[in-house]
């Protein structure tokens, strides 16, 4: 029944529709005004290290992640490495008495960008920052080529 009704608004800022379109046609191009304005906004995305609190660099020799997590002492952390991942856990135990809580935790898998050997792995905490130094292995570091000329 809309298709029957004209749609004579002349102007077109792009909130009033055209002659031509459709009356909701402003509601099917939503996801492009949604990404207009929220364009960078951070989303949930556990396979990308790039999300609330997470740093990842990398320089020639190692790749850097810097994790936030506040409110945890040095020893609550376990970290897990392997060749292109890591994982690290926390957890925060109160006892009190017989019983023991958990008040926080936090676990976070990170996919890193190049090869690394997981046995070079150097992790400082402070802050409420953890640091982790990942060195490349040997076929994932960058070679300098030279060029020669004729």
């Amino acid at each position: 029944m809309l298709t029957l009704m004209p749609w004579t608004k002349t102007r077109n800022n792009g909130a009033v529709p055209a002659a031509n379109t459709h009356p909701l046609e402003v509601f099917r191009r939503f996801d492009e005004i949604f990404d207009r304005y929220f364009n960078g906004f951070p989303t949930y995305a556990p396979q990308h290290a790039n999300s609330w609190g997470a740093e990842l660099r990398e320089t020639e020799k190692e790749v850097i992640v810097s994790l936030d997590a506040p409110g945890f002492e040095a020893n609550e952390f376990d970290i897990q490495a392997s060749d292109d991942s890591v994982t690290v856990t926390a957890q925060r135990v109160i006892k009190d008495g017989d019983e023991a809580r958990t008040e926080r935790s936090l676990e976070r898998q990170i996919s890193l960008p190049s090869i690394v050997d997981p046995n070079t792995v150097d992790a400082k905490y402070r802050n409420g920052v953890l640091e982790l130094r990942l060195s490349k292995a040997e076929p994932a570091r960058w070679k300098k080529v030279e060029v020669k000329g004729e």
